[in-house]
């Protein structure tokens, strides 16, 4: 867990994530999560495609409650544990606090992004506001998927690296109705140019 102490003191140094690691770092991952069925370690009959449709849903939620793309859950002792179980080391662990202690608010770019479509917060709102408010649960969702012509949406945490820029922590959450949907953290690894899965983690499903 990420402790108020070291919140205080990543802040009292000025540290903001795009100092520490780059955007071409975000977007290069993210880009060949959107591109790639991605494996998973130790299981060679698995690939995994995050973006089957090519559309992406903003996400404005960011640690420091300003409109951005928030960030993987880390609470529960998972840096520990990842440490523990040696996929991190403490001075990646460190690193990785360092990104999530910092205020940074982090948008995506659509002309950076190797996707069809990126579904905005405010449309998302906007579409909401637009229904009869008693039947919103039920309306909201068959008209996002009629407008998209997608029963599934997904979205992407902003990463969080390693020390070495090889190792990343993002949180996938997908959607396909009121009561349908999951998110997980992922542990993904870069080897030989490739990305791969190499720790799930459950967050929710319904």
């Amino acid at each position: 867990m990420i402790t108020n102490n070291e919140k205080s003191t990543y802040k009292a140094k000025g540290i903001q994530q795009a100092v520490l690691v780059p955007d071409t770092a975000v977007y290069s991952l993210i880009n060949y999560i959107a591109d790639h069925p991605v494996k998973t370690d130790n299981d060679l009959g698995s690939e995994e495609k995050f973006l089957p449709d090519g559309i992406l849903l903003d996400r404005k939620f960011s640690l420091s409650k300003k409109q951005g793309n928030s960030q993987p859950y880390l609470q529960d002792g998972r840096l520990q544990k990842l440490v523990a179980e040696k996929i991190l080391s403490p001075t990646d662990a460190t690193f990785i606090k360092q990104q999530a202690a910092t205020d940074t608010v982090f948008v995506w770019q659509k002309n950076r992004l190797s996707i069809k479509v990126l579904v905005s917060m405010d449309t998302l709102v906007s579409l909401m506001q637009a229904l009869d408010q008693k039947q919103r649960t039920w309306d909201f969702w068959p008209k996002l998927q009629a407008r998209y012509k997608s029963k599934y949406f997904n979205s992407i945490s902003l990463p969080l690296f390693s020390a070495d820029y090889n190792t990343a922590i993002i949180e996938t959450t997908f959607m396909c109705g009121g009561t349908c949907g999951g998110s997980e953290t992922l542990v993904v690894q870069r080897r030989n140019n490739k990305w791969i899965i190499i720790k799930r983690l459950r967050n929710w499903d319904v």
